[in-house]
């Protein structure tokens, strides 16, 4: 866990993007990697989770990752840096609705 650890440790100069770089080394190592191989082991087809984004397939199998409908609440920035193989055995089931939904 030092890969997530380490950039919090390390002073950050004001007003920079480093907490949104943080939460992208997060989701890649943690929130996706670590929570992805859990849930093989649960034998799970899929883990759906609360970020606002979206995700596309088309007809090949081929997956995208999209912003969200409430560009108020997009999170779909902070998600970039996930594996391919493991974006497409994801769930965004509230990337398709506003907030106010």
């Amino acid at each position: 866990m030092p890969s997530v650890v380490s950039p919090i440790t390390r002073p950050a100069p004001a007003a920079t993007a480093s907490a949104c770089a943080i939460c992208v080394v997060c989701n890649s190592w943690l929130k996706f990697g670590q929570l992805w191989s859990y849930g093989q082991q649960l034998q799970a087809d899929f883990i759906a989770t609360g970020h606002y984004a979206r995700i596309h397939r088309d007809e090949q199998g081929d997956v995208q990752l999209l912003r969200a409908i409430d560009p108020d609440k997009d999170q779909s920035y902070v998600l970039y840096g996930i594996r391919r193989e493991v974006l497409s055995r994801l769930l965004f089931p509230i990337g398709g609705h506003t907030k106010a939904e």
